[in-house]
């Protein structure tokens, strides 16, 4: 009886590990899964945003495909950010085509007239298409608001 009793211990000793390390891989498994799974949201989520747009665009200009990083830009856009008005200025440029990312620059100041950060980008982008002399009418049109903040760019007449 000793010896059936110690062959049932082992057996049933046996049996436990088993179930423990099954438990161990179970959990294991869940655990990955789980991190693929909030993974893949992570980056769903990241491409879907502002910023995946806006660095999905500057990449695409950066390889000079323009039609992309258009459309990347004008989906960044719907949350009227600053860096996807000058991302697609800068397509636009690429381009040759400034008139198009003034109009652009121009369009987005009628529908935000107090956005600051919307006129530095504007300057910027005047600075960068050398034309310098436009930055004094811009700010003419702008409220005083505007022009308190950017003193630097502001040319008072005689």
């Amino acid at each position: 009886m000793n010896e059936d009793e110690r062959r049932r211990r082992n057996r049933e000793r046996a049996r436990q590990k088993a179930l423990r390390k099954k438990k161990k891989k179970r959990a294991l498994l869940l655990a990955l899964s789980l991190l693929l799974i909030i993974g893949i949201v992570g980056i769903f989520a990241y491409m879907t945003s502002y910023i995946g747009a806006v660095n999905k665009g500057n990449k695409a200009l950066e390889r000079n495909d323009y039609t992309e990083a258009e459309d990347c830009f004008r989906n960044a856009m719907a949350k009227d950010d600053t860096r996807a008005y000058t991302g697609l200025s800068k397509v636009y440029q690429a381009q040759d085509n400034t008139e198009k990312a003034e109009r652009l620059f121009s369009d987005a100041l009628k529908k935000q007239e107090d956005n600051i950060e919307l006129y530095r980008a504007c300057i910027k982008f005047y600075i960068r298409s050398d034309q310098k002399e436009k930055i004094p009418e811009l700010l003419d049109n702008s409220t005083s608001t505007i022009t308190d903040e950017l003193p630097e760019y502001v040319v008072k007449t005689p």
